[in-house]
């Protein structure tokens, strides 16, 4: 009996409670969140006027406007938008402009407001 109480005096010596060191590691720091203020003033959005933009939505007369299928030249600054008839519609339906047929008169039979811009505008 002693024998047993020295070897399991033996094996409890041997198992002693040692505590493993702290180990630091370099984790580097989180970023700081990101500012909430811009970085730079808003832009000014008053508009001067010498960057307003002249467009024109004028209707093509029935002569020159084949079976309806472009029925509206679109002009900005006085350069025709090259675009798709449908887009055209689309257009002047978003404007909530009705086709209505320009009056017959000399300046439309020369080509102003379908070859070349309005020139006077109301």
């Amino acid at each position: 009996m002693r024998v047993n109480l020295l070897i399991f005096l033996f094996v409890l010596s041997g198992c002693s409670n040692k505590r493993g060191r702290l180990v630091e590691l370099d984790i580097p720091p989180p970023p700081p969140p990101p500012s909430v203020l811009p970085s730079s003033m808003p832009p000014n959005f008053i508009p001067s006027a010498s960057e307003l933009v002249d467009i024109q939505v004028n209707p093509i007369p029935a002569p020159f406007n084949l079976n309806g299928s472009m029925p509206y030249a679109i002009w900005v600054n006085g350069k025709l938008l090259p675009m798709s008839p449908k887009l055209s519609t689309d257009v002047a339906r978003a404007l909530n402009l009705k086709f209505t047929q320009p009056k017959d008169t000399a300046k439309i039979h020369s080509g102003e407001g379908w070859l070349y811009p309005l020139k006077d505008v109301e």
